[in-house]
């Protein structure tokens, strides 16, 4: 038997209950408009999906001389896993119609660069790629980027212009990809908790924790956007480990060598780096 007892509200707390409900529903109603505002900004823009038609192989004989330096053995291996990981990606234009048509491999071969010596090389956890043109603003942060790693929606963004400046200077510790591809490798073994890499990581991470002091200092090899964080300590490394890997090992010798245990592999062995 259910027993149902009558409760008997005031005015004042009835009128009361109408004017809080009223104001959920206007928040609410402003909440939906703004989303659907944002959505719509961020539609604005089709996204043109790139596939790649063409040589990749030419193109890395051409334009990347990591490669170019490789024995016989690990250019077939090397070219291999560039194809690999160009078909787990997405490729994806944005404020532009086009992309060079050679950037999607020279970006893989990059990644690849990274990764060589690691069995685990497709950083599979980031499946976007977005490429602007040059420098581009980003309207969460306010502020202009030339290339970033979206957490959240493991999406890896970079700049045309400055990705292929990264590589037409290969010598001077500077280079975009291997910064941004560095961050991507990061969060992803962590994420999928890569036992080997997170071990070798954090070896690597308490000899670079004892430089990070002097870098602050100032005139140090490895210049000062290292000190900010670990995790810019690792990219700015991973730039200096494969441009200037013979000044890395002279300045900084065990720090060179812990990125050579965590990477899996030795630069300055060029025809058989692995």
């Amino acid at each position: 038997m259910f027993i149902f007892l009558k409760q008997e509200y005031s005015d004042e707390a009835y009128w009361n209950s109408i004017v809080v409900f009223s104001s959920f529903l206007i928040v609410f109603a402003i909440f939906v408009k703004l989303s659907l505002h944002t959505n719509r900004k961020r539609l604005r823009e089709p996204v043109v999906v790139y596939t790649y038609q063409g040589n990749a192989q030419a193109v890395l004989e051409k334009y990347f001389p990591y490669y170019i330096h490789l024995e016989p053995d690990l250019k077939l291996q090397f070219l291999q896993r560039v194809i690999a990981f160009l078909n787990s990606k997405t490729f994806i234009p944005r404020k532009q119609n086009s992309i060079p048509n050679e950037l999607p491999v020279l970006i893989s071969a990059t990644a690849v660069q990274l990764t060589f010596g690691l069995h685990d090389f497709s950083i599979y956890s980031f499946s976007k790629i977005l490429i602007y043109p040059t420098t581009y603003y980003n309207e969460i942060r306010k502020v202009y980027h030339q290339g970033e790693i979206n957490v959240r929606h493991r999406i890896i963004v970079l700049s045309t212009s400055h990705f292929l400046g990264g590589l037409s200077t290969p010598n001077d510790g500077l280079n975009l990809g291997l910064h941004e591809l560095a961050h991507a490798l990061n969060i992803h073994a962590f994420d999928y908790q890569d036992q080997d890499f997170i071990k070798k990581f954090k070896e690597w991470r308490d000899i670079a924790l004892l430089e990070m002091p002097s870098i602050q200092k100032g005139n140090h090899f490895l210049r000062s956007y290292a000190a900010i964080n670990i995790m810019e300590m690792f990219a700015v490394c991973v730039e200096n480990f494969f441009e200037r890997p013979l000044a890395f090992q002279a300045h900084l010798p065990k720090l060179y060598f812990a990125m050579v245990n965590l990477l899996g592999q030795n630069p300055l062995q060029k025809h058989r780096p692995i």
